[in-house]
């Protein structure tokens, strides 16, 4: 230590003059990892001084990283490596550095009493020395050559970064799309809604609709995942801490029930991700479309009730067939419903026959929300009706699992307020035309 001192006072002219900027490990701060910068200011430097005594060949750490680091850059011709001898030692005989020019001069001991009347005038060699180093030409050039190199690295780690972050927006690209809702493009027309059956279908009026895309199933629970995954949004039903179950007897609000949930209340297990996600709200259901817009660019909403009617009843060519269920007047070939499930849960989405367009489960599984709040229809003809202005309800659709046939009606109403959830209500989405 006291030699390293002495070696600093006398470089310090050189320093003040701008023409060095030495370091050495002492100027380490606390909170930086010593070993990186150790192998950083070596790979940074022109000039390399190891202050030679038997305590540098007793350093494990000197000898297996320092001066390998120093020798690699002098291989390269990118920095000088300087031996600064201290004390008498057999460092000539060390097969790398006896093959270098040391100093201070003829390499004599600093603190060798018979060469050097006292280690003072042995600095001052070295520091002559240095001087000599910096006015010879090659150093430039090393410098130079040492700048390029870096240079390049840089240039090769920042392509490699780009290539990195375009892989993972690539990936990450690919992911949402693998897990994007699948949608059908229905062609805009006219219709029939509504029917005589119950008083809250009638009465039956033309309503004219335009081209829009509707999701070819109900939003699945990975899918769903994915948005509380990047979003961490907190459901209705992790604000209130509790969703209706179905025990296999009756229902009943439950604590500690979420979108996680099967209709029992219990986590679903991966294999069970693409069943229908439940005991989501309307304000659940519209904070997904909202995601699902900003990660797409697109518009994605959920139907209105005529846009959700129209595509069950198979658009305006499916809709001359009048069927009593979406695709089909039997039930069981197109829908889960409590006859067929024997009230064991929601299924699989897809599980049956789609209707005419190419859309599954629009009737039974779970009940979807619309975006219309619920009330009286219009006694005359309507264009692209999105229902009242305000209410207290929002329209539901498509009958579930555990509702009988009567319920699965393309024309059967349903509702309930904005931050209801339980055992059987999902949704899907709509996408507005680009």
């Amino acid at each position: 230590k006291d030699a390293l001192e002495q070696l600093r006072k006398k470089l310090a002219p050189l320093q003040q003059s701008g023409r060095i900027l030495p370091w050495y490990d002492k100027e380490i701060t606390g909170g930086k990892e010593w070993d990186a910068e150790i192998r950083f200011n070596l790979k940074a430097a022109d000039i390399v001084l190891l202050l030679i005594s038997d305590d540098f060949f007793d350093s494990t750490y000197i000898h297996s990283v320092e001066l390998r680091e120093a020798l690699e850059g002098h291989k390269r011709q990118e920095n000088v490596v300087v031996p600064v001898i201290l004390h008498d030692c057999l460092w000539d005989h060390h097969s790398e550095l006896s093959k270098l020019q040391a100093l201070p001069e003829n390499a004599h001991p600093i603190f060798m009493d018979e060469h050097w009347k006292k280690p003072d005038y042995g600095f001052n060699s070295v520091a002559r020395g240095v001087v000599r180093i910096l006015d010879d030409p090659e150093t430039a050039t090393r410098r130079a050559r040492k700048q390029q190199r870096l240079r390049e690295m840089e240039e090769t780690e920042a392509a490699e970064q780009t290539r990195i972050a375009t892989a993972g927006k690539k990936a990450e690209t690919e992911t949402l799309h693998q897990s994007l809702p699948d949608v059908v493009h229905i062609k805009g027309g006219s219709f029939q809604m509504g029917s005589n059956e119950n008083d809250s279908e009638k009465p039956i009026h033309v309503v004219t609709v335009s081209d829009f895309y509707m999701g070819k199933y109900p939003v699945t629970l990975a899918q769903f995942k994915q948005f509380i995954d990047d979003t961490l949004h907190i459901t209705d039903a992790d604000q209130n801490g509790t969703s209706y179950v179905w025990n296999g007897s009756k229902w009943e609000d439950k604590k500690g029930v979420n979108w996680r949930c099967d209709t029992q209340g219990n986590i679903r297990p991966a294999s069970e991700w693409n069943h229908p996600v439940i005991h989501v709200s309307w304000n659940d259901a519209v904070a997904y479309c909202q995601w699902l817009s900003r990660k797409t660019g697109q518009t994605y909403r959920l139907p209105t009730e005529a846009e959700w009617e129209y595509a069950a009843r198979g658009g305006e060519k499916g809709a001359k067939e009048n069927l009593t269920y979406a695709g089909s007047n039997d039930l069981d070939a197109v829908g889960w419903y409590t006859e067929n499930t024997k009230n064991t849960g929601t299924r699989p989405v897809g599980g049956k026959k789609p209707n005419q367009p190419g859309l599954y489960d629009m009737s039974g599984n779970v009940w979807e929300w619309c975006a219309d709040w619920y009330g009286d229809y219009p006694s005359g003809p309507v264009s692209n009706p999105t229902g009242p202005a305000k209410g207290s309800f929002r329209v539901l659709r498509g009958g579930s699992w555990i509702f009988y046939a009567d319920y699965c009606r393309v024309a059967y109403r349903f509702n309930s307020t904005p931050v209801h959830r339980h055992y059987s209500i999902g949704f899907r989405v709509a996408r507005s035309p680009q």
